[in-house]
């Protein structure tokens, strides 16, 4: 594995794995590098000593990476960006609530006007669901209409 071709990157995407020093964290890189002769990509991973100017990381967080124009510290390459997705974080989807687990953590926040219109929301998914599931007859390759009946 050769380290410089992580080293040469602008911008790259990684998990901190680890922070010993503050202002300091590890970053997990990986690429794929394609084999051309099996037609497949295998993963490399390095790890990055990166700078972070906010201290915000925490182990677990997915971050955004930005090569340094200068090294600091001679070890410290790139600088956190951004963080792209902080770990602990888990958001339900469909109320845009923190979760942990099966419970609710902002549970107080919910009206009853957001439940019920909550409760139409995920019953017009399975309605969707239902009807997304069966194929168009035009999708059939062959002219049988016994297949079809079948199906309904």
């Amino acid at each position: 594995m050769d380290k410089s071709r992580f080293l040469s990157m602008s911008m790259a995407l990684g998990k901190v794995v680890a922070k010993d020093f503050t202002n300091r964290a590890k970053v997990v890189v990986q690429l794929n590098r394609f084999n051309p002769y099996m037609n497949l990509f295998f993963p490399e991973a390095e790890t990055l000593e990166s700078h972070d100017p906010s201290d915000k990381a925490k182990v677990g967080d997915i971050v955004l990476l930005r090569k340094l124009d200068k090294p600091i510290r001679h070890v410290e390459t790139h600088k956190i960006e951004s963080i792209v997705y902080c770990a602990g974080s888990i958001v339900d989807p469909l109320t845009g609530l923190r979760v942990e687990r099966d419970k609710y953590l902002d549970i107080e926040t919910l009206s009853e006007e957001k439940i019920s219109q909550l409760h139409e929301d995920i019953k017009e998914m399975q309605v969707v669901e239902k009807v997304a599931h069966y194929p168009r007859k035009s999708e059939f390759h062959w002219e049988n209409k016994d297949i079809y009946e079948k199906r309904k």
